[in-house]
């Protein structure tokens, strides 16, 4: 008997019996339904991945640090042997680079650039015209970091000395009314010099007022009593707003140029021990673009004993925290068609009681037993691409209807909805479940072909 025949026999079987059918189906279709959701989410939160790391890092750099406990390397167990170049306190310690360190770094063949990246925690932020001072984080601009301004312009390259842009969190406490009131005026910054003696709260504010509110003023006056502090007045060129792919917890950092960061930090260290000491230095490397040109610097780096991450590791890192996202949400949709796969069983074997007539008139008409059996397994099979089209189109719809509220609740940018489909994935979880249910029916389509057509025409 031709397929073609045996297709249109088993739609009519299951079209007499829609009730049964659709509820059969419905089973696997809650397995597609969680498979279609597991694999956009899997897929949101990739690409989300993947933008986090495109826009906050420059893949022409490495990031090299000589500790192995930054990125998760270090192995040692039990405690470790004291080290007078580390920074911290107790078993939290990490070793540094050095400036002997980045020059060795910067000699390496394939090297275009070393920048050292600064911790940079001011005592505190201000206006001209104003006495109230705020805590502020501040960290060197990098061009890869793409932050999305919300008015104003970052020159291509560096930031100048004398620049910094400023995210929007700080418009109302420093006293603007806008981001576009706020380009082209200035604030200050102010560092104490941490080998001086630390000012008391009292000290600050009775300078203050003896200045009249005067930072200028108040500055030097402690600066005269042996309390050394430095202001660096910034021009703001741009105002930012938070993005989605942004990688910042709390309140945004300022960002200044390279240079005044350096400066700023050899102020503040001067006389200490975290003085020229940095945990993490940016390697660019020689036609970075080239993905054997940053594993030959890496190599290099990693004999000369540097922990040595690209960005590549980084992306893989946080990729494989999806993989076992999505492993572990996929157990939950494989039990569901567990759970299917009996139902189709069951409903099958109830189909070749019901008909064990019809499977005796059948033979007894010269139908073969392999086309009785094919008949069985395309029924179970029509059960499955019915259940797989359900299931996959309402997780379709289901995405559509959260993307935007999961895209309001946490802020993403157009275009980094965290639940994507692809067609070819949902055509290929229809494939899927259609030879789940096949596999499913093969047992039942197996005792209907074994019938006996004398004793099966005998059965009322």
């Amino acid at each position: 008997m031709r397929y073609y025949d045996l297709i249109r026999r088993a739609s009519r079987s299951l079209q007499s019996a829609k009730l049964r059918t659709l509820l059969t189906s419905l089973a696997i279709a809650v397995g597609g339904f969680s498979l279609t959701i597991t694999l956009a989410a899997s897929n949101g939160i990739t690409n989300y991945a993947n933008q986090l790391v495109s826009s906050n890092f420059d893949p022409t750099e490495l990031l090299v640090a000589k500790d192995f406990q930054i990125f998760g390397k270090d192995q040692t167990k039990g405690p470790k042997e004291y080290d007078s170049t580390t920074i911290g306190e107790g078993v939290n310690k990490l070793k540094t680079l050095s400036p002997t360190d980045i020059e060795a770094i910067s000699a390496v063949d394939g090297v275009q650039r070393v920048k050292e990246a600064y911790q940079l925690n001011p005592l505190y932020v201000t206006r001209d015209d104003s006495s109230k001072k705020f805590d502020v984080s501040i960290e060197s601009y990098n061009s890869a970091q793409k932050p999305v301004v919300e008015y104003g312009s970052i020159p291509d390259g560096e930031l100048e000395n004398g620049q910094v842009v400023l995210p929007n969190d700080y418009l109302d406490a420093l006293g603007f009314t806008s981001a576009e009131d706020a380009v082209g005026k200035s604030i200050i910054v102010v560092y104490r010099k941490n080998s001086a003696s630390i000012p008391s709260a009292t000290e600050l504010q009775d300078a203050l007022q003896a200045s009249g509110g005067d930072v200028v003023a108040a500055t030097s006056a402690l600066a005269s009593k042996g309390i050394e502090s430095k202001q660096y007045k910034l021009t703001i060129v741009a105002v930012t707003k938070k993005a989605a792919t942004e990688i910042s917890i709390g309140t945004k950092p300022l960002l200044v140029g390279y240079a005044q960061a350096k400066e700023m930090n050899e102020y503040s260290t001067f006389g200490t021990a975290n003085y020229q000491k940095y945990i993490i230095a940016f390697v660019k490397v020689k036609n970075g673009d080239q993905k054997s040109n940053r594993d030959t610097v890496q190599s290099k780096l990693s004999e000369m004993g540097y922990n040595v991450q690209s960005v590549e590791d980084t992306q893989a890192f946080l990729l494989n925290i999806v993989k076992y996202l999505t492993v572990g949400v996929s157990v939950f949709s494989l039990i569901t068609l567990i759970a299917s796969i009996f139902g189709i069983v069951n409903t099958q074997y109830i189909s070749v009681l019901e008909r064990t007539r019809e499977i005796g008139l059948m033979k007894s008409l010269g139908m073969r037993r392999k086309d009785i059996r094919r008949l069985f397994i395309i029924e179970a099979a029509w059960i499955g691409v019915i259940g797989g089209a359900i299931g996959t189109l309402s997780g379709f719809v289901a995405s559509l209807i959260i993307n935007p509220i999961l895209s309001r609740t946490l802020s993403l940018d157009k275009g980094n909805e965290l639940l994507v489909n692809q067609p070819i994935q949902m055509l290929l979880i229809i494939l899927a479940l259609m030879l789940v249910a096949m596999l499913a029916g093969l047992m039942p389509a197996m005792k209907a072909a074994k019938l006996d057509p004398i004793e099966a025409l005998r059965t009322e």
